[in-house]
């Protein structure tokens, strides 16, 4: 993992990771970077909603039987 080294005089210096600092510097790796959270939690809830029905042996035709409207 790459890091920066940033030195201050009052407080020495710390390290923070180049991706971090990249995400609060580049408007355009920040909306990239969130892309790839929604598409990953999109697919981590498939997955989820995906075993359930495997566990509870329904199709997908018994799972629209079963959903509830939340609002």
């Amino acid at each position: 993992m790459y890091t920066l080294i940033r030195s201050l005089a009052e407080t020495g210096s710390s390290e923070v990771p180049w991706d971090f600092a990249r995400y609060y510097c580049d408007p355009t790796y920040a909306k990239e970077v969130e892309q790839r959270h929604k598409f990953r939690d999109k697919r981590t809830l498939a997955q989820q909603l995906k075993q359930l029905c495997r566990k509870q042996g329904w199709m997908q035709e018994d799972l629209a039987k079963h959903k509830t409207a939340r609002h």
